[in-house]
């Protein structure tokens, strides 16, 4: 018989993080709160984050650590040599002379606010609903009376002793220097800082994050040769972290700021796609492949003979051997000539441009919307790096205007914040000369220019010299800009002329060839808020598009899968 004993199931111990770990969590902050990565990556760091956990440095806890005992040294020293126990007796005997002097003040007379005072005096421990009633009352008397300067006394005295009283029952002082109420004040003061700092060294011992400890303090309770040893500590810390950062390859550290590299994008951009593949297993990858034979790219298992100008490197070595046999008879050797080479028949693959359109307006910072449609542009941009690499791919961002952006660039994008407020909005900007930088930037920028972004997209896909030209538009309302010329029209609520303008840009798409399939964010309530469904239907209508009205978290399947469907389908060339 075979006899099996268990022990108590024990979780098996986790690898530490890295900073593959540290660099993905900073990716995320920047998507989702639309900053930069330098800005992402300092919020990080301020909030305690292990450096002990990915670069130690020598020495660090022995340190920290006799910086705490000399903290803790200093506490106790002060506790051992005041005597606040003292000052507070003397101070509520005052309290106690002040209230007999009101009360003989109030018994001179009946009934008014002196009287009331004196009611209130009798209490041995007013409230702070009885000291403020003290004050109005006080208020209501000539203010050269004696009872109102007791009462201001007295209200200024008990306000300073109630915080020492607390802290001197807290500490438990058990020295005989005497202190008055205003030492006593600033004693209270540097106990508070002392701890503060301790607790801060503490957490810094514990995770070797020292940038979350005030150096100025140090050199206020510790001295300056102590500060001087920190900052320092500090330093070569981080000055090893950044290296660490550098070496994954992922991270830029150029004049104290934080980049992310091309690389870092396009690994993010794998990432999501992974994610995303859960839900494509179904519908399988591979290149989309013309219908019509001829030389191309994908071959197919059918030869047929070799005619002047094919490539060679399609050739069917085995059967164009096998020609010569046959002609020749078996024996050695085997003379081949031009006419017995067999190649394989190829079908071209069809390339496919795709202009990819983010809408950064004011409203796409709401619910995860521009979060969700950074992760489409990287996860997009991953698919056709790994899977399609004979395709091409821009992005654009667009509001008020419209820029061609980067991959390396996605990440740290952003919508246009919101600067005007109001329910009707008409505004005309002259470019006719050019579009001055500095003339933009008093321009609002968190319109909805879709026809700038859309004329943008039509230039650079007529560049390509392919059948398949595609602009994936990513937005949450109408258009709100235009240009007339070289007038600059912002309107909101959306007006009549900029959907008109819109549409003339939706027609030259078309007559160019290029399908504009939109992807609309707005939620149900939305989308009849200002002629969002006609606008949607109208481009489709045009331009023989397609609407697609996803969430924001299912955005990156839906543009994914309407790309893939594209790929696998077929056409004559």
């Amino acid at each position: 018989m075979i006899v099996s004993e268990y022990g108590e199931w024990q979780e098996p111990e986790r690898p530490p993080f890295t900073m593959a770990d540290v660099i993905r969590a900073v990716q995320e902050m920047m998507l989702k709160a639309n900053v930069s990565f330098d800005e992402a990556m300092r919020a990080l760091l301020q909030s305690g984050m292990p450096f002990n956990a990915l670069v130690p440095v020598d020495g660090l806890e022995p340190f920290l650590t006799s910086l705490v005992a000399q903290l803790d040294h200093t506490l106790d020293d002060r506790r051992a040599r005041f005597d606040l126990d003292g000052l507070v007796a003397r101070e509520d005997a005052a309290l106690t002379r002040l209230r007999k002097m009101l009360e003989t003040e109030a018994g001179k007379v009946e009934g008014g606010p002196l009287h009331t005072l004196g009611n209130l005096f009798k209490r041995e421990a007013p409230t702070p609903h009885d000291l403020h009633a003290m004050l109005k009352l006080g208020w209501q008397m000539p203010a050269e009376s004696e009872a109102t300067r007791l009462v201001a006394e007295f209200v200024e005295r008990l306000g300073h002793l109630e915080p020492v009283r607390d802290f001197a029952r807290r500490e438990r002082f058990h020295g005989t220097e005497p202190l008055d109420l205003k030492q006593a004040r600033r004693l209270r003061e540097l106990f508070n800082a002392t701890k503060q700092l301790r607790d801060e060294l503490h957490a810094a011992i514990e995770s070797g994050n020292l940038l979350n400890v005030n150096t100025e303090h140090i050199r206020e309770l510790l001295g300056s040769e102590a500060a001087h040893q920190f900052d320092a500590l500090r330093e070569k810390l981080l000055s090893s972290f950044n290296d660490s950062l550098e070496q994954t390859g992922l991270v830029d550290t150029e004049d104290g700021i934080y980049k992310l590299t091309p690389a870092a994008a396009r690994r993010l951009g794998t990432e999501f796609l992974t994610e995303v593949f859960s839900f494509l297993r179904s519908d399988g990858l591979g290149k989309h492949a013309a219908t019509k034979s001829g030389e191309g790219q994908i071959e197919t298992v059918r030869t047929r003979p070799y005619q002047f100008g094919d490539s060679l490197a399609h050739l069917d070595v085995g059967t164009s051997l096998m020609n010569a046999v046959i002609r020749d008879g078996p024996g050695l050797p085997v003379r081949v000539r031009a006419s017995d080479f067999e190649v394989h028949e190829t079908r071209a693959t069809a390339r496919t441009a795709i202009a990819v359109l983010l809408d950064q307006s004011g409203s796409m910072a709401r619910f995860g919307r521009f979060y969700n449609a950074k992760k489409v542009a990287l996860a997009l941009d991953a698919l056709v790096r790994t899977q399609f690499p004979e395709d091409r791919l821009y992005f654009i961002g667009f509001a008020t205007f419209a820029r061609q952006i980067g991959i390396g660039d996605v990440p740290a994008l952003a919508p246009k914040p919101v600067t005007h407020f109001g329910s009707t909005l008409r505004l005309s900007f002259d470019f006719e000369t050019s579009e001055d930088p500095r003339k933009k930037a008093q321009v609002p920028a968190y319109f909805t220019n879709t026809q700038k972004g859309l004329e943008l997209a039509r230039r650079l896909l007529t560049r390509e010299e392919c059948a398949n030209r595609h602009i994936f538009l990513i937005t949450d309302g109408v258009p709100t800009a235009y240009y007339l010329g070289t007038r600059l029209k912002l309107t909101y609520p959306p007006a009549l002329e900029t959907f008109h303008e819109t549409m003339r840009e939706v027609h030259a798409c078309t007559r160019e060839q290029i399908t504009i399939n939109t992807f609309m964010l707005t939620s149900d309530w939305e989308f009849d808020a200002h002629g969002e469904r006609e606008f949607v239907e109208a481009v489709a209508r045009i331009n023989r598009g397609r609407i697609l009205h996803p969430s924001p978290d299912s955005l990156t399947r839906y543009v994914l899968t309407d790309y893939l469907h594209h790929k696998k389908k077929q056409f004559s060339l």
